[in-house]
């Protein structure tokens, strides 16, 4: 039942071709096809309009909202974030000024100029909020049809009703403004009123076009005015004022006409899509979008965008594959082999054998009849001009000649499921299949190897001759065998090969050797034996076919698509250079396993999948030659986001700066690539793959003047112009350089000590001369530590106290001596970040503002850069930077949590905040006792280390 329903398909194809032969299949077949809906980047169902603006942006409007899309991201514009008033669109249009005008049903008439929204509604003057077109004149106005009139709104933004003499109604589902400066309205009864200085110049009723209902109007680059209708037919008034009337076949209820680079002007309807070249209708079929279609773009690229009501976006691109079976109006089916003879293509199939010729016109001839519904598996014309073709259901390997005649031979290995087949350099040819190997000569089988003659697994997937007529059969799981007389050996995983299932091989006429395809790699052998080619990595496993491409190239056809590459690369040790080919390319089909493909003289490669044959030129495989758009589309500062921007200037405390960058290519959505780079800030540019991200983040740039460049290139290799975007940000109070000298000298001065110390340490004859040095050394930290502590008049004293806590609390943790020394000097100086910090901040009675306590906060990480540089005293830094970090990691400055936060640090931080309760404050006293050790209890295990709370608390209760 299934082969007689297929059968009846293509007969069903074969008698309508004289109805369809106006249809044009050939445009459908060389392009790509990708629907955007609910399950794609774009979440929409319901596509009003599409445009591409200047700058590259595909805009969507729809009943789901207004969309923007730059070919990997899409920006909804909704109510809450974006000022935006609407989410039902109808309408968009992008005037002389490169501003976009959008038309919406409930709020009216929306500007969006450089990222600035202003709104058009019934109180500024429109007639009404539902918005269904909009145009402009050469005097830069804008005409926008409601559905209560037309209003003009003028360069100065100012809006008032189209009135034209002796129409008081003046209602409009469509406009146009055409070369003239006439604009042309479809009224909402079906007729058409031409206006020209508010005065009527042309009105056609139905009856002028025999009862047409219009419903759209648009004008060619030639002049012509085309009117479409509610029915399958459309008006093209040329510009002499003749019109005729031209049948559109299935379209119906024409929506718009578009043109596009070639001329073309393109009908959507709401029941198909076709274009007139030439005056002349072609619909075209095969669209995965066929109903209610609103509007076509042509993008700068040239793809073509199909906006549906109902069905969301179609994207056409141009294929680097010719779709050969949707060319032929083939039905799906599994496609195991092609093959071209005498000119005609010929297909095996799961089916049986189909033949196309030149004009893609299928042939019935004896040999298509008697092979129908067999399962074929390969083809091969040979030097005698005879066909061979393998079946795989009974009738073993089937001899075609050129007179038309055929025989079948099915002894011996041919008895069953023949697999491939080759010629023999010695005459006739040589198959495979499930039962061995057999050599035919003048339509005799004249030797066999199977199981008998040392085929321990007979089951043939490949074959190769080489000049000696040694012949190599690839099995399936039990490698290579030799065959060589009556001598039978086989190249297994011990001989280098990376499995066992051969799948293909390939002879290499420039390099001498044979490529071979395993279940999961790549292998060449030649006279130095078999080595595997790892650089594909995992894009090497089931490879289905392996084709030599003029004198250095190679093709290699597997699961994961097309690999294009150049042989010499693959074995030399220099990086991996190879295209992939796949879906976005116009690999629409998977290819078919273990098929066999065919490689025309002209460089055309004719393959197998399992929904039919698609066909590229190896040698002029079409490339996307547009220069590609890129633009920086949007900056986000510690959260606030700039669209669009020209130049940047940041506060001293910016701490991060994610600048992203839209890629407008979209022809292929992988495969292209962007160079980033930071003057000033990076060392060297940076490549990445746009698919992958296409933002780069800055943390904690040091003040300066920075450029920030990107130029992109699409997967075809053209590069993009670069983009550059100035940034400048303030230099911090730590960058001032008054204060680096200050702070240098200072440093300077504690690491003269900390040599002193360490020198000291060095030798016990000069150990009283070292406690000197101690006792300077702490002495210094403490002068350090009391001239912070007088910046704060309301906490003197702090940093000793803080300090001798800390000391109580190490001393309880069985702490060293030195390490004791290290703690006291490190809490000591926990607050010296608190030089920087303005006296009216520091010593401020009232609450801070938010700017104020961000400032306050960032004391901790000034401390921390004060001091990284001091190493006389181990890891003396860590108690100015973390001791304000939570043991939930809720803290600052880095947000480290747990034992991720330094052991000294944790200890100041319990220390720190019990001296901070226990003093006196202008606002409040210190806390009594009990107080603090219940809020010390509270914090442990949020705030503060449970451990060293309950170590203070202990120690709080003996005094």
């Amino acid at each position: 039942m299934k082969h007689l329903m297929l059968m009846w398909k293509i007969f069903f194809f074969l008698t309508l071709y004289p109805a369809f032969s106006n249809a044009n299949y050939d445009f459908m077949a060389r392009n790509t096809q990708t629907v955007y809906d609910l399950n794609g980047p774009i979440p929409i169902v319901q596509a009003n309009q599409v445009l591409q603006t200047r700058d590259g942006y595909i805009w969507i409007a729809s009943y789901d909202g207004l969309f923007r899309y730059d070919g990997r991201m899409t920006k909804f514009f909704s109510l809450e974030g974006d000022g935006f008033p609407s989410v039902s669109i109808t309408a968009l249009y992008e005037d002389s000024r490169q501003r976009l005008w959008v038309g919406t049903n409930n709020a009216g008439l929306v500007l969006m100029d450089k990222g600035k929204i202003s709104i058009f509604s019934i109180e500024e003057g429109l007639s009404s909020s539902s918005v269904r077109a909009v145009a402009e004149d050469s005097q830069g106005n804008i005409y926008a049809s409601t559905v209560f009139g037309v209003v003009r709104i003028s360069p100065e933004l100012e809006v008032e009703p189209l009135k034209v003499e002796g129409r008081e109604e003046f209602l409009a589902i469509d406009i146009m403004v055409s070369s003239e400066d006439e604009l042309w309205c479809v009224l909402n009864n079906g007729a058409v009123l031409v206006v020209r200085d508010s005065q009527v110049t042309h009105e056609f009723a139905p009856r002028h076009f025999n009862e047409l209902i219009i419903n759209s109007v648009f004008q060619s680059s030639a002049g012509d005015i085309y009117l479409g209708s509610t029915d399958t037919r459309a008006v093209i008034i040329s510009p002499s004022g003749a019109y005729r009337l031209v049948d559109t076949g299935d379209c119906s209820t024409i929506n718009s006409f578009n043109q596009d680079s070639a001329g073309r002007i393109w009908v959507s309807s709401d029941t198909g899509i076709g274009f007139f070249e030439d005056n002349q209708f072609f619909p075209v079929p095969g669209t995965l979008i066929s109903a209610s279609i609103e509007n076509m773009i042509e993008d700068y690229e040239g793809n073509l965008w199909f906006a549906s009501s109902r069905h969301g976006v179609l994207e056409v691109t141009r294929s680097k594959f010719v779709q050969v079976s949707q060319r032929a109006r083939l039905p799906e089916m599994t496609v195991n082999a092609t093959h071209m003879y005498n000119g005609d293509l010929f297909i095996a199939t799961d089916e049986g054998l189909f033949i196309m010729d030149h004009r893609y016109m299928l042939i019935q001839t004896p040999l298509t009849d008697y092979l129908r519904g067999t399962r074929l598996r390969s083809l091969l014309a040979d030097g005698q001009g005879n066909l061979w073709i393998c079946t795989y259901t009974g009738k073993g390997l089937i001899i075609y000649r050129p007179d038309g005649s055929f025989d079948s031979i099915n002894d011996g290995p041919l008895r069953d499921k023949v697999r491939c087949v080759i010629p023999s350099r010695f005459g006739g040819v040589i198959a495979g299949g499930s039962l061995g190997v057999a050599i035919v000569r003048d339509g005799q089988v004249v030797r066999s190897y199977g199981r008998q003659e040392g085929l321990t697994n007979p089951v043939i997937l490949s074959l190769y001759e080489d000049e000696n007529g040694v012949i190599y059969a690839g099995s399936d799981g039990g490698g290579i065998y030799r065959l060589e007389g009556d001598e039978v050996s086989v190249y297994s995983e011990r001989d280098g090969l990376s499995s066992s299932v051969i799948l293909r091989m390939a002879a290499d006429p420039e390099f001498g050797g044979v490529w071979i395809s395993t279940g999961n790699g790549l292998n060449f052998m030649d006279e130095n034996g078999i080595r595997n080619i790892d650089k594909l990595g995992s894009a090497a496993a089931n490879i289905y076919d392996i084709q030599m491409v003029d004198q250095e190239g190679i093709w290699l056809l597997g699961s994961g698509g097309i690999i294009s590459g150049l042989r010499s690369n693959l074995l030399s040790g220099d990086p991996l250079e190879v295209e992939k080919f796949q879906r976005r390319d116009g690999l629409t089909y998977p290819l078919t396993a273990n098929s066999w493909n065919y490689m025309a003289p002209d460089g055309t490669l004719y393959i197998s999948c399992t929904k039919g044959v698609l066909s590229i030129d190896t040698d002029d495989v079409y490339r996307n030659l547009t220069i590609p758009k890129l633009l920086i589309s949007q900056v986000e500062v510690d959260g606030q986001v700039h669209d669009h921007p020209a130049s940047l200037v940041l506060s001293s405390d910016t701490n991060r700066l994610n600048i992203t960058f839209s890629l407008l290519s979209f022809t292929a959505a992988t495969g292209n690539s962007a160079t980033v780079f930071l003057k000033g800030f990076d060392k060297n540019p940076e490549t990445l793959p746009t698919e992958v991200t296409t933002t780069v983040s800055y943390t904690n740039l040091p003040g300066g003047e920075y450029v920030f460049e990107v130029s992109g290139v699409n997967k075809d290799g053209i590069e993009s112009q670069t983009v550059a975007l100035s940034v400048v940000k303030q230099p911090h109070f730590m960058e001032r350089p008054i204060v680096r000298v200050g702070l240098g000298a200072l440093v300077i001065g504690l690491a003269v000590l900390g040599g002193y110390l360490y020198n000291i340490h060095k030798t016990r004859a000069i150990l009283k001369k070292q406690q000197e040095y101690r006792d300077i050394t702490q002495q210094a930290i403490k002068a350090i530590a009391d001239t912070i502590d007088a910046k704060d008049r309301y906490t003197a004293g702090h940093s000793h106290r803080v300090a001798e806590y800390s000391m109580a609390i190490a001393r309880r943790m069985h702490f060293s001596e030195k390490q004791l020394e290290d703690l006291y000097y490190t809490a000591l100086l926990h607050d010296i970040g608190k030089v920087g910090l303005e006296d009216q901040i520091l010593n401020k009675q009232a609450a801070l503002t938010d700017g104020e306590y961000m400032k306050m906060k960032n004391h901790v990480r000034v401390g921390g850069e004060i001091l990284k540089s001091i190493t006389v005293v181990k890891d003396i830094a860590t108690g100015a930077k973390y001791h304000h970090e939570r043991y939930d990691g809720k803290g600052y400055c880095e947000g480290l949590k747990a034992e991720e936060i330094p052991l000294f640090a944790r200890i100041i931080c319990v220390a720190d905040s019990y001296d901070a309760m226990n003093s006196d404050r202008p606002y409040r006293k210190g806390l009594p006792q009990d107080v603090i050790i219940a809020e010390l209890r509270r914090g442990a295990g949020t705030q503060f280390d449970a451990k060293i709370v309950a170590i203070m608390v202990d120690i709080i209760n003996e005094r």
